[in-house]
């Protein structure tokens, strides 16, 4: 008789590697974008994401979750950005990028889950400031009280024009990285 191993998720030692390098460039690029052009060149070109998008393609939705969690908290300790209550509005929306991305890349192409990961970030992002603004009363630049559907609305909108061009910058890079490092037979995993 065979026995039946009841795993909810199995991670290996390159993946553990992987979840680890991916946390230490996610730390380092927002602070060679906030070296070349301060603060705001995180805004508009996005470099937390990078790494917790390549998170979910590389290492599946768990250990994409996982590593939006951790990244945040990772960049702020190592950097103090992104500062409260930014922080924990980008702590949600991160782990959606990298369970969405992950979990999207099961079924479908690279491309359109890195789309459909995005666009269900920027949701999570807008519950999330409905929920901590609306219910917990937590101050978010911007929001008050009054009317607060539309002014979450318009915050998250207005983010993803602003960082449009991180935006490119991710479905251009993102591919060709991850292509790359699949071929290459570096990583264990979805391949």
């Amino acid at each position: 008789m065979t026995q039946h191993k009841d795993r909810f998720y199995q991670v290996n030692l390159r993946q553990v590697v992987c979840a680890g390098l991916l946390l230490a460039i996610g730390v380092v690029l927002p602070q060679l974008f906030h070296a070349v052009g301060g603060p705001t060149m995180g805004k508009i070109f996005l470099p937390l994401h990078i790494a917790v998008l390549m998170a979910g393609l590389l290492l599946g939705p768990m250990l994409g979750l996982l590593v939006g969690i951790l990244l945040p908290v990772a960049s702020f300790v190592a950097s103090g950005m992104p500062a409260p209550p930014t922080l924990f509005f980008m702590l949600f929306e991160l782990a959606a990028y990298g369970f969405f991305t992950g979990l999207f890349y099961q079924k479908l192409p690279l491309v359109p889950s890195l789309i459909l990961a995005m666009l269900a970030g920027r949701a999570v992002n807008a519950l999330a400031l409905l929920a901590g603004v609306g219910l917990l009363g937590i101050p978010y630049p911007g929001l008050g009280t009054g009317a607060l559907l539309p002014a979450v609305l318009g915050t998250v909108a207005g983010a993803a024009v602003t960082g449009l061009p991180g935006i490119l910058l991710q479905l251009i890079v993102i591919p060709v990285l991850v292509t790359a490092l699949k071929r290459s037979g570096v990583l264990y995993g979805r391949g």
